[in-house]
């Protein structure tokens, strides 16, 4: 009998993505967001993570997906890789170019990896109803934290599985660390960490928080740098940066809008 992976802890080792970028030899974290359309019985399917992990998008992007077995089991080690530039409909970031976030439409991946494979794609996205809107009364600081990606493009390379991490948050969450909406997290945040889904759990049910996207290193003076650039002489201080799942929710309500205008214009009488 095959192992069924049912846990919460267990499933979201297959909700991200690795990223890789072949010019620069750099990668980092994405995950997937399901969120419905405007059309009834349709979704759409949207890839985020860091700005700065894309940088510009029309440039080779590499994502690694898993693929299914016929019975709906994770293909151990079966992967299947796709160019970012597959998908044409829709890249989306913040307006405020201070949160290093972005957003593709990528409601395609299931059907072009279909077609390419002749294989389910094999993923567990994130719902809207996961989405912590920071009212939870028990999202405080010393609360312990989950987030899983691909540190130092460390993963299971049998497997194709990334690798699950774990801190508690280390600022007042309902407060914007140094007046920008993001909060600290005591938790070893390496490169290749960025666009890594956070998780906690509140009111009994786990939730996600906030996007990766900093480590501070000591370099003389404290300083952060984006995880994703390749720094490997700095002493890495164990403290990262978190971007509040608030501003997740706002980008995805904006590319929703933005692609329901495209695909169900309203009727002008």
């Amino acid at each position: 009998m095959k192992p069924t992976y049912t846990t919460f802890e267990e499933q979201i080792f297959f909700s991200t993505l690795r990223i890789e970028r072949p010019a620069t030899k750099t990668m980092g974290t994405g995950f997937l967001v399901e969120i419905a359309s405007c059309i009834e019985g349709m979704k759409y399917i949207f890839l985020i993570t860091n700005k700065h992990v894309l940088e510009d998008p029309s440039k080779e992007t590499r994502l690694t997906l898993h693929l299914k077995d016929s019975d709906g089991s994770p293909l151990l080690g079966e992967v299947f890789n796709i160019n970012l530039t597959a998908f044409k409909q829709g890249y989306y970031c913040p307006d405020s170019d201070e949160i290093d976030l972005a957003l593709v439409n990528v409601s395609e991946l299931v059907e072009v990896t279909k077609a390419k494979t002749g294989r389910d794609l094999n993923f567990r996205n994130i719902t809207v109803g996961m989405i912590s809107d920071y009212s939870e009364l028990d999202l405080t600081a010393n609360k312990r934290i989950i987030f899983i990606g691909y540190p130092s493009d460390r993963y299971d390379h049998k497997n194709y599985l990334p690798i699950l991490r774990g801190g508690i948050i280390a600022s007042i969450p309902k407060i914007d660390f140094e007046g920008k909406p993001q909060v600290l997290v005591d938790a070893q945040v390496f490169q290749g960490s960025s666009g890594s889904p956070v998780f906690t759990i509140l009111n009994a049910k786990w939730k996600f928080i906030g996007v990766i996207f900093q480590t501070m290193i000591r370099n003389q003076e404290v300083q952060i740098i984006e995880t994703e650039q390749q720094v490997v002489t700095q002493e890495i201080l164990g403290i990262g940066m978190m971007i509040k799942s608030t501003e997740v929710k706002q980008l995805i309500d904006k590319a929703k809008a933005a692609l329901d205008l495209i695909n169900c214009p309203p009727v002008i009488n």
